[in-house]
Formats: structure tokens, sequence, C-alpha cells
């Protein structure tokens, strides 16, 4: 009984020792900026898991590998459920614990004298995750952070550089893309050079109209976001706005990009960034759509 119990702890430690490595390697690596490489990094990591534990009891490769992936599950649940997109979280759970079950058949079938078969199952299912991550994650990303509207966008202004403030009435006659970033926001930073490539395919069309729009909180102030700007080589138009102008947007998170029509509704919004997300092409679809709208 003892021995069953020592061997129980050390399956679901050997679980959360694979989410503490995920984690370490985000926060080095950054493998969490992008959803395909989160999913596939973390099925790695518990396909090992499943390897290491694979051998005791419980003989069934479902329950061992549960088992295993029990204690990194139950925290990753915790953690996870108020930060992350729930359908996200359902990926993580579903990959790290199909991939422990993996890992726990593979070792079976090594002890059973079939490692070339194991070796195929093991193989196999990752090469079935990374195509099935590629064509499915992108898609999802977008969902999870892309809203569409059609609510009239309140009144607000942003300030040039120079001072001068830039009204919501200023942007009525063209489709408006407006930015809400920050020089401390990794994913602001990240998303930044889609946002500046898309905006030089349009830079000569005086119909739409890009901003960035730096928000002045947490320390940041217009010389930091100029600075970062002029350092990344970047051709966006950079405007600056207050902790009150995002009230009245209603963004709550960095980054934050609304589009906002002719007639002045707020048409899209989009929450976050993930380097999966296709960004440029949705939004360019956007634009288009808004334009032929009234052309």
């Amino acid at each position: 009984m003892r021995t069953t119990l020592i061997s129980g702890v050390a399956d679901v430690l050997t679980g959360l020792a694979a989410l503490v490595l995920f984690v370490v390697g985000d926060n080095y690596f950054h493998v969490g900026a992008d959803l395909r490489s989160a999913v596939i990094a973390l099925a790695l990591l518990y396909l090992g898991a499943g390897l290491v534990r694979g051998r005791g009891r419980p003989a069934s490769a479902w329950l061992k590998g549960l088992l295993v992936g029990s204690g990194g599950s139950l925290v990753l649940l915790i953690l996870g459920w108020g930060s992350l997109p729930h359908a996200v979280l359902a990926v993580l759970l579903l990959v790290a614990n199909v991939f422990t079950v993996c890992g726990v058949r593979v070792r079976h079938l090594w002890a059973a004298q079939a490692a070339a078969r194991g070796g195929i199952v093991a193989l196999a299912s990752l090469a079935a995750l990374v195509a099935l991550t590629v064509a499915t994650i992108p898609t999802l990303a977008t969902r999870i952070a892309t809203r569409q509207t059609s609510a009239p966008a309140p009144a607000f202004s942003i300030s040039r550089f120079d001072g001068t403030a830039v009204s919501s009435s200023d942007f009525r006659g063209r489709v408006v893309v407006l930015d809400f970033w920050a020089t401390w926001c990794p994913a602001c930073r990240r998303e930044l050079p889609e946002l500046d490539k898309l905006y030089r395919r349009y830079q000569g069309n005086s119909k739409v109209s890009f901003w960035a729009v730096d928000v002045q909180k947490n320390g940041e102030t217009p010389g930091k976001a100029l600075d970062f700007i002029k350092k990344a080589g970047y051709a966006l138009p950079v405007a600056f706005g207050s902790e009150k102008g995002l009230e009245e947007l209603h963004v709550e998170s960095f980054p934050s990009l609304i589009v906002i029509d002719t007639g002045g509704k707020v048409r899209l919004v989009h929450t976050g960034y993930d380097g999966s997300e296709p960004l440029q092409g949705v939004l360019s679809r956007e634009i288009e759509s808004l334009l032929n709208e009234h052309s």
C-alpha cells in the first residue's frame, strides 16, 4: 500500500513538473506567444512525463496517463481559468492528458519488446498533432480574439506628439484602425510589426486612417513610445491616449484594436495578439469590405 501511494504521488508530481517546465520555457523562450508552439511544446513535455512514469500501477494506459497528467492539469485549470480563454484552456488540457496517455502507451510497448512500434505511435501522434495544430489553431485564435459589432463609436479624442488633438469627428468618411498599445506590453510589441506592414499597404489611401495609440499608464511616456517606434523603424502614425479615453472606448486590455467604419460605427474589435493569427489578412478583408460598402 505504501509503495503504491509513493508511486501515485510520484506520478502526480511528474505531471506537475512537466507544467513547471512549460512555464519556465515560456518565460525564457516565449513559446506561449504562438498557440501552435505552445500546444506542441506541451505535448512533448507530457509525452515525456508519460514515458518517465509509464510503468507500474495502474496497468491501464488511460488510467496511468490520467493519473500522471492530473497534477499539472489541476494546476493549469486553476491558474488558467481566469487568465486564458476557456477554449484555449480546454485545448491545452486535452493535449496534456492525451499525450501523457500516449507516453504511457509507448512505455508499455517498449517494455513488451516492441520499441519500433512504440516509436511509430509516438511519431505518428506528434505528426497528427502538428498537422491539426497548423490547420486549426490560427482560425481558433482569430475567433477568440475578434468580435464583429455595429455599435456607434463614442466621442473620443487622441493627441499627436505635438499636443494637438484628433477627435472622433475628424475620422468621419474614413475607415479608421486604432491600435491601443504600450511599450511595456509584450503582446503589443509582437503585434506592431504586423500592423506596420498593413499600414504601409494603405499608406497612400486617403480613405483609410491608422493610429497606434500609446496609452499613458504604468509609467508610459510619449518619449518612451516614440523612441521605441523610431528604433523599430515603424512608419505607423503614433498618437497618445489617456486612461479616460480607454474607458470611453471600453478598452480593458492590451493590445486592443478597433476598426471604425466611415459612418462612425465600431465594426470590429480585436483583443490581444497570438502569433498564429493571420492578423493582416483579417484586418485587410475588413477594411476592404468597409471601403466597398460606400463605393
